[in-house]
């Protein structure tokens, strides 16, 4: 069986660490997704903040835990992960190399009340 779960890595560009709580969006594809949505964008902010402390601490970057917890999931044995440029794509593959331990699937995972 096959499952196909189509989600944008990077939470849609929040992972990168490039917005702030005072941003606004003047592109359709942001101001129409929910997690932009006022309030939702600023608790995900917050919930990326503390993922992006989570990762400074284990040495890695914000993307690739989200991309090793993925890998965590029940039935996900892939994931496909977009890259525009060559440094994503070795970023991406890094991950490979991000092991998490139970408790710290558990901590990501409340982190965004999963």
């Amino acid at each position: 069986m096959i499952i196909w779960i189509s989600c944008r890595y990077k939470y849609s560009g929040l992972l990168t660490g490039k917005y702030t709580k005072n941003e606004t969006f003047d592109d359709l594809s942001r101001m129409n997704n929910p997690l932009f949505q006022r309030e939702a964008y600023l608790t995900n902010l917050k919930r990326v903040e503390q993922l992006k402390e989570f990762a400074l601490n284990k040495g890695v970057e914000t993307a690739q835990v989200a991309l090793a917890w993925l890998l965590t999931r029940p039935r996900v044995d892939i994931i496909i992960p977009g890259a525009k440029r060559p440094d994503q794509i070795k970023s991406n593959i890094q991950t490979l190399n991000v092991h998490l331990s139970e408790d710290e699937i558990q901590s990501v995972s409340d982190m965004f009340k999963i």
